[in-house]
C-alpha cells in the first residue's frame, strides 16, 4: 500500500486517532465485455495532527482583593481552566465557590467564561519547559454561604453592641470596686486600733 503520510483506518484505531471521514468517488474501469463500468471507491480524509512541542507557562494566580493568597505554578498550555479553578479552591480549603478567572487583569472583557478551554485556546502561548513564559490570571470568588447559626454568629457570640456594653459594664464594676476600696480604707482609718 502506498504511504502518503496519512494513517489508514486500521492503524488510526490503534493510535487513538479519530476515524477519518470517508468521501465517495467513482472510478471508471473497462469491463471484460469491453464496456465501461463505474466502480465506487472510498477516499479517506484524515484530521491534521498537532505535532507542536509542549509549551509551558509560569502562571501567577492572583486574588483580586488580597495578595497574601497569590500563588505561582508552572503548567502546560494544554491545561484546562477548570484545573486552575480546582487549584484555587484547594488553596482556600474548599470554602469558596463561583470562582471567576480574568486574563491578565480584572476587566469585564478579560473574563474567562469557558472553563473547558485550555490555556493555549484562551491566548497563553507559553514557551519551552526550560524557559516558560510568565503569565497572569486574576481570580475572584463568592464566599461560602450558609444558614448554620454557628457560622452566622459573631466570634465568641459577640456583636459590636455587646462588646460596648460589656466594656461599659466592666468599667463600671472597676469603678465600684475602686470606690468600695477607698471607702473601706477611709472607714478603717477612722476606727480606733486601725
Amino acid at each position: 500500500e502506498k504511504h502518503d503520510g496519512k494513517f489508514p483506518s486500521s492503524q488510526a484505531r490503534g493510535l487513538g486517532v479519530n476515524m477519518p471521514l470517508k468521501k465517495g468517488t467513482k472510478k471508471s474501469t473497462k469491463s471484460e465485455s469491453g464496456g465501461t463500468v463505474e466502480v465506487a471507491r472510498e477516499e479517506e480524509a484524515f484530521p491534521e495532527l498537532d505535532i507542536r512541542p509542549e509549551r509551558w507557562v509560569n502562571l501567577k494566580v492572583k486574588l483580586v482583593t488580597w495578595d497574601h493568597l497569590d500563588f505561582q505554578v508552572v503548567l502546560k498550555t494544554s491545561t484546562r481552566l477548570y484545573t486552575i479553578v480546582d487549584k484555587v479552591k484547594e488553596r482556600h480549603g474548599g470554602s469558596i465557590q463561583d470562582v471567576i478567572l480574568y486574563r491578565h487583569q480584572v476587566h469585564p472583557q478579560n473574563i474567562l467564561l469557558d472553563l473547558g478551554c485550555t490555556l493555549d485556546e484562551v491566548g497563553f502561548d507559553g514557551g519551552p519547559r526550560s524557559d516558560p513564559k510568565e503569565e497572569v490570571i486574576c481570580y475572584d470568588y463568592q464566599a461560602h454561604e450558609s444558614d448554620c447559626p454557628l457560622l452566622l454568629s459573631s466570634p465568641r457570640g459577640a456583636s459590636r453592641k455587646d462588646v460596648v456594653k460589656k466594656v461599659a459594664t466592666e468599667a463600671e464594676d472597676v469603678r465600684r470596686v475602686n470606690l468600695d476600696s477607698r471607702q473601706n480604707i477611709s472607714s478603717s482609718a477612722g476606727r480606733p486600733g486601725g
